[in-house]
């Protein structure tokens, strides 16, 4: 199973609620958000002395696609995906 947590907006909370998830179900979090923030995250974990999440992060499209297709089949397995938000590209309109 797959869990994407996405917003269009930056600062309302995804990596947040995503690596409260990870640490819940352990689960592996694929990291898509420009600024690593999830492994920035696991980072300071680490340093705190908490175990650590396992991150992922990937290069190309085809390692998404790859690691879908691993976590889309019928085992129980579950990847959690931290989506990057975008800005708006004109603030006046």
């Amino acid at each position: 199973m797959i869990i994407n947590v996405s917003h269009m907006k930056g600062g309302v909370g995804k990596t947040a609620i995503t690596t409260n998830l990870g640490v819940k179900f352990k689960a592996p979090i694929l990291d898509l958000d420009g600024q690593q923030s999830s492994v920035m995250f696991n980072k300071l974990r680490i340093a705190k002395g908490h175990e650590p999440l396992a991150c992922i992060t990937v290069e190309t499209l085809d390692e998404v696609k790859a690691l879908f297709a691993k976590y889309s089949g019928e085992d129980k397995s579950l990847l959690l995906v931290d989506s990057g938000g975008i800005s708006s590209l004109s603030e006046g309109g």
